[in-house]
Formats: C-alpha cells, sequence, structure tokens
C-alpha cells in the first residue's frame, strides 16, 4: 500500500512490549512507540492506540493484600494500574505537543448497532481533531461474556468500525514463521486466498497477557477479508511503525481484500453476538455463497431455524454439513420464519444489503 494512500491507522501493542519482566511498565519502549506515532502525525497518518499493559502495571503498584477470586483480582489490578498507564502516555505524547484520549470499552459496546455507532461517533471526533486515542478494554467491568477474547479482538473491531487503512499488530516477534527458530524463514506476505499459514501457528498465549500469536492471525485474517491490510511485526525494532509505512514490510503481512460497506463491516464482528442458526440447502449455497451475485436469503432456501430471534438479531447462516458460510440480521422474527421455512413467494429472512459472505 503506498504511503499516500494512509490517512488512519490502528496499532495495538500488548502487555509483553509495554511492561518489563518484574511488571514496571517499560517506558523507553513507551516512548519510542510514541514518537513513531508523533512522526506519523507529521506526514498527516492519524493513529489510533490499542494498549494493554493496566493490569501487569497494577501487580507492580499493589502493596497491600488484594483479593484472591480471579474476577475481583482482575478489577482491582486493572482499575489501578490503568492510572499508571494512561498517565504514561500522557505525559509522552505532550512532550510532542500532541493530546490524548483515555476509552474503554467492553465487548457489549459492539453489541448494539446505535451503541456501536455512538462509540464511532466519539472516536471520529478525536481523530479528527488530532487527538490520541489510547484504547484498553475495561477490565472494571469487563467479566465473563462482556470481555473481549483479548486486546487483539478489541484491535481489529475498531479498525474495522474506524474504516481505517491499516492495522498494525506489535508483537515480540517479527512475525510468521514457516519453521519456529529460523529467522530466514519468516513468511513476509500472505494472499487472500492462502491457507497454507495456519499450520505454522501454535496456540500459546503470551505470559503476560491475553492474547497470542494464534490470536493476532485470526483478527488478521478476518480484518483483512474487510478489506483492511494487517501486519504482524516486531514492536522492538526501532521506528517499526515508519519502516511498515514506508513499505519496507519487516514483518507478515496479510493483504488486503475488496472493501465491503460499513453495515456488513458491522455485522462481520457480531459473531460472539448471534441470537439463532439457519441452515440454507446446497441450491442456496451455490445461488448465494459460491457466486459474486447479490441474493437475498429467502425461505425456499432454508431447510432449518433454530433459536429465538427477534427482528435485527445476528443470525449464523450454515450449510446442510454445519459450515459457517457468514452471519446476517433478521428481517423478521424466529416464530414468522419458522411459519415460511421452505416455502415459496415469502420475503427474503436476510435481505442481500444485511448478509455478510465469509471466504473460503
Amino acid at each position: 500500500m503506498a504511503e499516500k494512500n494512509i490517512r488512519r491507522i490502528v496499532v495495538k501493542v500488548g502487555t509483553h512490549l509495554v511492561t518489563k519482566q518484574d511488571g514496571t511498565l517499560d517506558t523507553a519502549m513507551m516512548r519510542r512507540l510514541v514518537s513513531d506515532i508523533a512522526a506519523l502525525r507529521q506526514k498527516g497518518i492519524d493513529t489510533i492506540l490499542v494498549s494493554s499493559g493496566a493490569v501487569a502495571a497494577g501487580k507492580r503498584r499493589v502493596t497491600t493484600k488484594i483479593p484472591t477470586d480471579p474476577v475481583e483480582k482482575r478489577q482491582v489490578l486493572a482499575a489501578i494500574g490503568q492510572i499508571s498507564l494512561v498517565e504514561t502516555y500522557q505525559e509522552l505524547f505532550t512532550a510532542h505537543e500532541m493530546v490524548t484520549a483515555q476509552v474503554l470499552l467492553t465487548r457489549e459496546d459492539f453489541r448494539d448497532r446505535t451503541h456501536y455507532i455512538n462509540i464511532r461517533r466519539c472516536l471520529e471526533a478525536l481523530v479528527k481533531h488530532h487527538i490520541v486515542p489510547v484504547l484498553n478494554e475495561n477490565d472494571v467491568v469487563a467479566v465473563t461474556e462482556k470481555m473481549f477474547s483479548d486486546n487483539d479482538e478489541l484491535a481489529g473491531l475498531v479498525a474495522s468500525m474506524m474504516n481505517v487503512d491499516m492495522l498494525i499488530f506489535l508483537s515480540a516477534v517479527d512475525g510468521i514463521y514457516a519453521r519456529e527458530g529460523e529467522k530466514n524463514s519468516l513468511i513476509k506476505v500472505i494472499a487472500a486466498d492462502d491457507q497454507s499459514w495456519k499450520q505454522c501457528i501454535r496456540s500459546d498465549i503470551s505470559q503476560r497477557g491475553r492474547g497470542g500469536m494464534a490470536s493476532k492471525c485470526r483478527i488478521a485474517k478476518r480484518v483483512s477479508h474487510l478489506g483492511i491490510q494487517t501486519h504482524i511485526a516486531n514492536g522492538q525494532t526501532p521506528h517499526i511503525l515508519l519502516d511498515i509505512i514506508h513499505g519496507k514490510n519487516p514483518g507478515t503481512v496479510f493483504l488486503e481484500e475488496e472493501r465491503i460497506s460499513m453495515i456488513k463491516k458491522w455485522i462481520a464482528t457480531s459473531e460472539r453476538d448471534v441470537r439463532g442458526s439457519i441452515v440454507v440447502n446446497n441450491g442456496a449455497k451455490e445461488a448465494i455463497f459460491q457466486t459474486e451475485a447479490a441474493r437475498s436469503i429467502l425461505p425456499v432456501g432454508i431447510v432449518r431455524i433454530d433459536g429465538s430471534f427477534e427482528k435485527g438479531d445476528i443470525l449464523e447462516i450454515l450449510d446442510e454439513k454445519g459450515e459457517r458460510l457468514g452471519l446476517g440480521v433478521a428481517q423478521y422474527g424466529a416464530e414468522t420464519a419458522k411459519v415460511s421455512c421452505g416455502k415459496k413467494g415469502k420475503k427474503p429472512l436476510i435481505h442481500y444489503n444485511f448478509l455478510y459472505k465469509e471466504s473460503t
């Protein structure tokens, strides 16, 4: 992607990068990151920063006995550590005469379409005035179903929401390796139809965070399918952001596919908010999902409907083998849908404008 076409990016940094082994914030690393973001602003590129590290920073500051319950412990440490994390970013950005804003989110914030739009308006206003949003999961209130799988998921959701030009995951490694431990086996480019990289990924998570390479790759593949080029690179490399923007490709890049509408991006990132499912027959699968044609899903092509959903809910679309084909928004409730299932002459259950087809 040419630098002249890049005007807005999302950068995600994990706990492993912003904290030292002893749990204290790595201000030297954070200073380099902020310096790069400031340099990008001089080039007319705005950055939305997704930063982990609050819980780890909180551990270092606690001098009294903390709860042993895992949920309470995480809430307490996040509440303590988030202050240190944001204050450090504020101080570092101020040195470049830049203003920052803290934005704490939960998975719940992305479920309702109206709430989703309100968050986007807030972030748009911040970016419009060249204020750097510093995002993190709100661990104080995010428990169980309200939690993101990790901040990689949050970064992917925000990248899609804000229609950015590029998503960059900064990790402690250079990218994806075809052979573990062999520096010369770095996979530089992953095309849209390339699936071979999957066999190179382990499911390990970070020792000081909740994410890992498998999580980054899963989100990277999804976001690139939405039309956003996604990079995984080593955040410990000096001026890594500038190198990526200049097209040097120091890590692994997932090439973007054709962009889709904003409403379909919202649907694509709503897989954890599914309220029901439908199974389509092979004829509907071929006509809708195996062509570029703009076709809606009619009841005549549906063989089974599961769940108690209402109009506006997210539905999972499966084929007769149980493989997922995509997601869509129900145009009416489950009661009406089940009566119409398999019948001709009925209005679409999922209109094409509200249908997201997954890549194969």
